[in-house]
This record gives C-alpha cells, sequence and structure tokens, in this order.
C-alpha cells in the first residue's frame, strides 16, 4: 500500500490500533515529560497541559499515526501557546493603543536554575534542546517535524548546549 504526500519517516497509517491504544500508551510512558518540555518550552506553565491534549487530538484527527507521538505532539502543543501568545500581544498593543491599557492573563513558568537559563536561550534553539536532550529524540526525527535540515539541528543542539554551559557556569549549578 503506497502512501502519498506524507513525509518518508514522519507518519504511518493506523493498522489495528485504535486511539484510545494510542492515548493509554502516549499517557503511560511521554505525557508528563511532554508537558513539562512544552512549559520549559514556551515558558507558560499553566496552558502547557491543555496545549497538549488539544495537540494529541489534532494529531489523531489527521488520521496517521506519528512514529514519535510525544515529538510531535510537543511541537504542536509549542506552536499552539506561541501563536496563541502571539495572538494576545497584537490584541493587548492594539487595546492598549485604542483604551491606555494592556493584559496579560498567562503566568510564566517559574522557579529552578534550569528553567532560568532556557528562557535564555532562542526559542528556537530552545525547543530543539529539550527536544534532543530532555526528550531523547534523534536529531534527523526532529528535523523531520520541524521541517528543517538535519545540519540546522545540529548547530543549534551544540550552539545551545555551549550557551547552556556557560549559563550554568555563570549560575554556579
Amino acid at each position: 500500500m503506497a502512501v502519498e504526500n506524507i513525509s518518508p519517516g514522519k507518519h504511518r497509517p493506523f493498522f489495528g490500533e485504535s486511539a484510545s491504544d494510542l492515548i493509554g500508551e502516549f499517557v503511560r510512558t511521554d505525557y508528563a515529560k511532554v508537558v513539562e518540555t512544552v512549559a520549559l518550552s514556551t515558558g507558560k506553565r499553566d496552558k502547557a497541559e491543555d496545549a497538549v491534549q488539544v495537540a494529541l487530538l489534532r494529531i489523531l484527527a489527521e488520521g496517521w499515526r506519528p512514529l514519535h507521538v510525544g515529538l510531535h505532539v510537543a511541537v504542536v502543543a509549542a506552536d499552539l501557546i506561541r501563536s496563541r501568545q502571539d495572538w494576545r500581544d497584537r490584541m493587548a498593543g492594539w487595546g492598549g493603543r485604542m483604551f491606555g491599557r494592556t493584559e496579560d492573563d498567562t503566568e510564566p513558568a517559574s522557579g529552578g536554575a534550569l528553567r532560568t537559563v532556557l528562557s535564555e536561550l532562542p526559542r528556537g534553539r530552545r525547543t530543539v534542546a529539550l527536544l534532543h536532550y530532555y526528550l531523547g529524540y534523534p536529531t534527523s526525527d526532529i528535523a523531520v517535524v520541524l521541517g528543517v535540515p538535519r545540519a540546522l539541528v545540529t548547530v543549534r543542539l551544540r550552539w545551545a548546549k555551549s550557551r547552556l554551559e556557560g549559563l550554568l557556569v555563570e549560575t554556579g549549578e
């Protein structure tokens, strides 16, 4: 059976596996770490769990099973939070100009030297570092999911590792 319009190694059709089986496996194995990864990546702990659940449902709605469910869910959930935050920032800016005020109802992730150090990394490097070092996904799979060349993932990882080491030395960790 040939599958077209799907990146090689990115997805496969469901064969004899139900969505509830996939959800159960994901919750047992990866759910907590993926929620933590999204919280660390976006700085929005209060939004991470909801975003992970929505991302999992979106992936299931596509009808294809990703080879690395946790990797796909983490990327989609982080993108959801960032796009919502970008929209809120635009609306807050517009509201501030129109009504002389701005509001932000999000709570930043707080606590811990790692969280503080990670927040110093640019978004793309922070995401790649968390997907590789924290969740343990290979660079080739991260590149496929993010839609970037593997060499770019490798460069981002090297830069992030170097920067993280420097920041941890500065903070005394």
